[in-house]
């Protein structure tokens, strides 16, 4: 009889004899794969059911494997597209005295420079663009548009065609061939301008690149200092402002001043009573001081009428006008001369020499030169004249020593007249008429 370890033994064989014609059968199902011949397997009709196997482990993709390689290289290069537009969407800035050339996909930030816009898309913020393409908003700068869409928030468009939205900015025609356009910062109204023409904004003109042009200041005016970019610019002769070689743009600024009022009386010694006439250029105003202090506006006398000279004094005068810096200050000093003289008494015929003291006193705030001293008129030979020493009188003081009239001896009886004439360094003359009656 057989003992339990002997059972389990044959027990184990005999499974182990079943389990391998189950193995293998499986196995056999894998490589041949049951079809029925004439048809696929849904049951479309096939002429060749051999090949059946060999067809379906063969796909037409497998095949021909040009769509799929097409298909992931077309993945990468979508991706590098992508990037692509990524880098061309990074915006570029452009400094001064830069240039750049926009395309398609371009951000540009023009801060300066130059941007020629094939495509792009420019933000003008100061600079120059050439807007063939794209989109340009204008922040401020010069657009040449021959294209494009511009979006103009202030600045100045020359459009040759393009969609303007204008936001307050200009848009002009392109300028005509050979000409040049002139912007003068400075108030144009006192000048003569030769070769240029009004352009379409006040403070712009149109001038011809090879003839140049000129600024000139009217008369009682000057130009006083200039700066000029896009041009060569000089002062000729006359005072007028020459521009030559002349850029297609061109920016003037200049200041003009009021040339010195004119003075009708000269610094010298006068008389009393006589009277300072000041002129300026037309559309000028003067103002002026009488104590030698320099003229401020709103702190001096402005000039109505002329000047009656007492007691000496110091003009100092200015002149101002609109669109023209004030001009310099000019000065004249006068000596007013205060001369006196007793009247002669009647006297005898034969009596006693009378004499008659001439007192002369500088009333200003110069020394006052007398050049001489002479008798004059009718009856002037019947008197003599004499002077102490010394012609000039320091400015405030009497002179020290007096001019002393007095008839010659035995004068016959009758009617005499006469004057001492005083003769001052600016040419003025004093007279002081007298009669005597001799009886």
């Amino acid at each position: 009889m057989m003992n339990k370890k002997t059972i389990a033994i044959l027990l184990s064989l005999v499974f182990l004899f079943c389990l391998i014609p189950t193995a293998a059968f499986a196995l056999g199902e894998q490589d041949t794969t049951p079809v029925i011949a004439g048809e696929t397997e849904d049951g479309t009709p096939v002429e060749d059911t051999k090949d059946t196997g060999e067809a379906a482990g063969e796909e037409p993709a497998a095949e021909e494997p040009e769509e799929l390689p097409d298909a992931e290289e077309a993945a990468p290069e979508e991706e590098e597209s992508d990037e692509a537009e990524a880098e061309e969407a990074e915006p570029v800035t452009v400094a001064a005295e830069e240039s750049f050339y926009a395309k398609a996909g371009d951000v540009v930030f023009n801060n300066g420079g130059t941007v020629y816009n094939n495509g792009g898309t420019v933000y003008n913020n100061g600079g120059t663009v050439y807007a063939n393409l794209g989109a340009t908003y204008n922040n401020g700068g010069v657009v040449y548009a021959n294209g494009g869409t511009i979006y103009n928030n202030g600045g100045t468009v020359y459009n040759n065609g393009a969609k303007i939205f204008s936001n307050g900015g200009q848009v002009k025609k392109p300028l005509p061939e050979g000409s040049f356009l002139l912007t003068l910062d400075g108030s144009a109204e006192l000048l003569t301008l030769e070769g240029l023409e009004p352009a379409e904004d006040a403070g712009q003109y149109l001038g011809v690149q090879e003839e140049g042009a000129s600024l000139s200041a009217p008369e009682g005016y000057r130009i006083l200092d200039f700066q000029a970019e896009g041009a060569e610019a000089a002062l000729n002769e006359d005072g007028a402002l020459v521009l030559s070689d002349c850029e297609t743009q061109v920016s003037l600024s200049l200041r003009l001043q009021t040339l010195e009022p004119a003075f009708s009386l000269i610094s010298g010694t006068y008389p009393q009573g006589q009277t300072l006439k000041l002129e300026a250029s037309e559309g000028a105003e003067i103002y002026y001081t009488l104590d030698g202090t320099q003229p401020e506006l709103g702190a001096c006398l402005r000039y109505e009428e002329p000047i009656t000279l007492e007691a000496g004094m110091v003009v100092n005068a200015l002149a101002v006008a609109p669109g023209a810096e004030p001009s310099d200050v000019v000065s004249a000093q006068y000596a007013v001369l205060s001369i006196r003289m007793e009247k002669f008494e009647d006297m005898e015929a034969g009596g006693e020499r009378q004499r008659i003291p001439v007192e002369v006193e500088n009333l200003g705030t110069v020394d006052a030169v007398i050049q001489s001293v002479a008798l004059g008129g009718e009856d002037a030979d019947s008197f003599n004249l004499s002077s102490g020493q010394g012609l000039r009188l320091k400015a405030g003081q009497a002179d020290d020593s007096t001019w002393t009239l007095r008839p010659i001896r035995d004068l016959k009886a009758g009617n005499y007249k006469a004057s001492v004439i005083f003769t001052l360094d600016s040419g003025e003359t004093v007279e002081l008429d007298f009669q005597l009656t001799v009886n």
